[in-house]
Parts: structure tokens; sequence; C-alpha cells
């Protein structure tokens, strides 16, 4: 897509903020990540006495208000685990605007390219010696946040879901890899499809599948190439950290669910 000038500074401007507002979560995550108990506990009360449901966008009258409070809540030094959870939030409320306003501009890929250019530029590296960390489901905030997505009750195979199902929990939305996945690497090597008797088994050791990569439909009945960066295993949930190819480092978060559906029209490569 050619962009004119005006074009060109609307997306290096909104590119600056969104790789500024995820960076600031991802921060923020990794916090929780090293206080995860102190965290469900303020998460809980916190929801208790929530105004708005999860997942709230203001009125189109409302977002100037809401957006300079959000950067308003940024600003401020963190002492507690409810200020950073509130600087979380603040920050995905705030990528969800510029992604809204980027759409609404027809500029939402170009937008996207750019970010996905500063990351490559700035990375970071999420200390994976976390990673494949178990948590006590006993805690209450599992109570509502995991209802009816356990993946025993998934049946083996099954179309792929068009839409992804966001995250049940306030995990890391993304990971950063050390390199990038590439068609040129991956166009030569072996594949075979995925059966149902290796479904059953990654559904019992889902750590297996971390560094593998494999070759399906995506949401748009496009076959895409992705390589499961990291598994992240919290209680009885895992997410799984995709990294597709030829879109850069990032490695962004899919339920066992989704990532399962894909799985079910997929093969695996260089077996």
């Amino acid at each position: 897509m050619r962009l004119t000038p005006q074009q060109t500074e609307i997306v290096e401007e909104a590119a600056a903020r969104f790789f500024r507002y995820e960076r600031t979560a991802e921060k923020h995550a990794d916090f929780f990540r090293q206080n995860m108990n102190e965290y469900l506990d303020t998460y809980v009360a916190l929801e208790k006495n929530a105004p708005l449901p999860r997942g709230y966008l203001p009125k189109p009258e409302e977002v100037e208000d809401h957006t300079a409070q959000s950067e308003a809540v940024l600003e401020k030094e963190c002492v507690t685990v409810e200020d950073h959870l509130n600087a979380f939030n603040a920050a995905m409320y705030l990528c969800q605007i510029v992604m809204r306003q980027m759409a609404n501009l027809g500029l939402y890929n170009e937008c996207c390219k750019r970010k996905t250019a500063l990351r490559q530029a700035n990375p970071i590296v999420v200390d994976r010696r976390q990673l494949g960390m178990s948590i006590p489901m006993e805690h209450p905030a599992f109570d509502s946040l995991f209802a009816g997505t356990s993946a025993n009750s998934m049946p083996s195979v099954d179309p792929i879901q068009r839409s992804p199902s966001p995250p049940g929990t306030d995990v890391p939305p993304f990971m950063t890899a050390n390199s990038e996945l590439t068609t040129e690497e991956t166009e030569d090597l072996t594949r075979a499809p995925v059966t149902k008797e290796q479904i059953k088994r990654y559904r019992a050791h889902p750590l297996e599948l971390n560094g593998l990569i494999f070759s399906g439909d995506n949401e748009n009945g496009e076959i895409e190439t992705v390589r499961v960066y990291a598994v992240l295993v919290v209680g009885t949930e895992t997410y799984f950290y995709l990294q597709v190819a030829d879109e850069g480092r990032e490695a962004y978060v899919h339920t066992d669910k989704d990532f399962f559906y894909y799985l079910g029209t997929a093969k695996r490569l260089g077996v």
C-alpha cells in the first residue's frame, strides 16, 4: 500500500504509541509473573467492585476522556500490585484504541508493520525460566476465568475456529523470540498430517510442543506456518505462544482451544 505523506505521518505516530503501550503492558505482565499470588488476590478484589465488565470500550464520545485518564495512569509510579494492575489495564485499553483508530482509517496493517519494525529494533526477551509455571487452581480468581474452557471438554479434532478466543486470564499477550521464522527455512522440510493420536498426546503433554513447526489454515482459510515458541501452563490451562512465518519475532498468545482447532487441519514440519 502506497501511503501519502499525511498517512505516513499518522502511521508513524500511531505505531510509536502502539509500541509503547505494548511494551508497557509486557513490563507489568512480567511483574505479575513474579508476584502471581499477590496479583491474583488483587485481581479478585478489584473485579468484585469493577463498575464495568472486562474488555469494555467506551462510547465514541467518551474515548478522549478515557484515553487521557489512561495516559495519566501510565505516568504514575507503581508501588502496589494494584498500581501495576491498573497500569496494565490502561496500557491494554490504549492498545485497543490505537487498533480501532487505525482500522477506521484503513491503516491498521501498515501500523502493525511499523510497530513490528520498532519491536525488532528494540528487542525484549522474556526469561524462559518463568515458562511452564504451575499455579494452584484453588485460587478464587479461576472460578470464573476458566469456566467451561477446560481442554478435557474439547473433542480430539474440530474444524479450525475462525475467531481467536481471548485468553481467560491476564497472561502476557506476546513474547519476542530471538530470531524470525521464515518461509525460506521451512519450505524444504518434510511434512506429515497431525493425527488424532498425536493431538491426544499433545493435550496430555503440551510442553512437548515447544519448538515444533506446523502448517495449517489460519482464520482466513489461508495456509499459515507457525512455530510454537513457548508453552505456558497455568493450573490445568495451557497457553501457546505462536510465531508466524515472515511476520517478525513476535509470538502471540493463543488458548489451547484455538491451538488444537488449528492442529485439526495442520501438518507438522520437519518430521
